[in-house]
């Protein structure tokens, strides 16, 4: 009994200290990186988070460059067959004169083709908005482990946040700072997306709203 009495006397150093390891481990397990028999490497929590944001934000952002691409040809393809500039209007006239001509719609060029082009845009706008959002959810999360942690202690996820900087001072770009800013170079070939969308009347989507045309990062 004695024993305890003397123990509880100095108790707070000893709940303290437990709470400052406690505390250490639930940091450890968040941010650091660990090699397990030497070559097997083990990603703390946030690292492992973040690289799931890096490569779903890149993952939309190379499907937004190839559905871009296919709608670019697609809209090419279009005017050579009508002979004019692709339109709402271009494509109903070319349909109405084609039927009054040979009594039935255009294989390709006709009403379903609009409604196949603004799914297109849709599907092409979605990719660059849902990377832009996983971009900016990791660089969110950095900005706050940026301003509570010491960087110092953590080297895997401030590059992943980030990037480095090598011996020539050159930047390594792939980190979720630089991809947030590479969703911004491309934000004004995006939004012409969702205008190509109003001049062909397209219905707008939940996610393609007018509210979203200045949507910033």
């Amino acid at each position: 009994m004695k024993f305890f009495e003397e123990l509880t006397g100095s108790g707070f150093n000893i709940e303290y200290s437990e709470i400052i390891r406690s505390h250490e481990q639930v940091q450890d397990s968040l941010f650091d990186s660990y090699r397990c028999l030497i070559t097997l490497k083990m990603k703390g929590l946030a690292e492992a988070w973040l690289r799931v944001k890096l490569e779903d934000a890149e993952a939309d952002m190379i499907d937004f460059g190839n559905r871009s691409k296919e709608l670019e040809n697609r809209i090419e393809k279009a005017e050579k067959v009508i002979g004019k500039k692709f339109s709402r209007d271009a494509v109903f006239e070319f349909n109405d004169q084609y039927i009054s001509k040979n009594n039935k719609e255009h294989p390709e060029i006709n009403k379903s083709f609009l409604l196949d082009a603004c799914n297109q845009l849709r599907r092409t706008w979605t990719s660059w908005y849902n990377g832009s959002i996983h971009a900016k959810a990791g660089k969110d999360y950095c900005i706050a482990f940026d301003r509570v942690i010491n960087k110092l202690d953590y080297p895997e996820v401030q590059t992943l946040c980030f990037g480095t900087t090598n011996k020539n001072g050159k930047k390594r770009v792939r980190s979720l700072k630089n991809k947030v800013n590479e969703f911004k170079d491309m934000k004004l070939q995006a939004d012409q997306v969702i205008i190509t969308m109003r001049e062909l009347s397209c219905k707008e989507s939940v996610e393609v709203s007018s509210d979203l045309l200045a949507l910033p990062l």
